[in-house]
């Protein structure tokens, strides 16, 4: 479903109701924001994997410089880490890191246990474990001696939608468009106050629990 599609879902959910809920408020008080609460309760509906080339020596790579599915720099959408590996694995058909000739997952660490190995931060090798230092930065322990390619799969908040761009699609899975226009007319109802707010709520909790039945990965 497009943009437009959405809106046309929710503007009959909500009977049809053009002066109290224009297109522009359905859009940025309805459909945007279901679409965030969606994603941060099942995080896995906007996991996206991308390749990161790490040259020599590189020991950090900032989170927030990462593309998302569409080729856009994340930003501040970025969420969350769930998996590191070596090697591209973007594809159905998975492709070795050229420099190491390697296929392989990269364990989490961390900086206090690391910390225990005297220089630990200028040792150069095969790259075998990462870290996190606060929320948008990685870390190679050991740094790369040469060019490797790394993918990185994240959590991400979903593209904004905008009105200007009706054809838009949502990052979230086809099958989850119906859900997002549930979603969006709970949250606008809300809005309303009782009773509407009580049937926004309802409305709200009926989606969510339906979304959890669906196939999340």
């Amino acid at each position: 479903m497009t943009l437009g599609d959405i809106i046309q879902l929710v503007h009959l959910k909500l009977g049809e109701q053009h002066t109290f809920y224009p297109q522009s408020e359905i859009v940025v008080q309805g459909i945007n924001p279901a679409q965030r609460l969606l994603c941060l309760a099942y995080p896995t509906l906007n996991y996206v994997r991308t390749t990161v080339d790490v040259t020599a020596d590189q020991a950090f790579i900032d989170l927030r410089t990462l593309p998302d599915a569409s080729g856009n720099i994340i930003g501040n959408r970025f969420r969350s880490i769930r998996r590191v590996v070596l090697g591209n694995v973007t594809d159905d058909v998975s492709v070795i890191s050229a420099s190491t000739e390697e296929l392989r997952e990269i364990h989490h660490s961390s900086v206090k246990r690391l910390a225990g190995r005297n220089n630990w931060l200028s040792l150069h090798g095969e790259v075998r474990k990462y870290w996190l230092w606060g929320q948008y930065w990685l870390g190679l322990h050991k740094r790369p001696i040469d060019t490797t390619t790394i993918t990185v799969v994240y959590a991400a908040t979903p593209t904004p939608l905008v009105l200007e761009v009706p054809t838009g699609v949502p990052d979230i899975p086809a099958v989850y468009h119906a859900i997002i226009a549930e979603v969006a007319t709970g949250l606008l109802l809300m809005k309303e106050g009782d009773p509407q707010a009580t049937r926004g709520l309802a409305r709200l909790h009926a989606a969510l629990n339906f979304a959890l039945q669906r196939p999340l990965e």
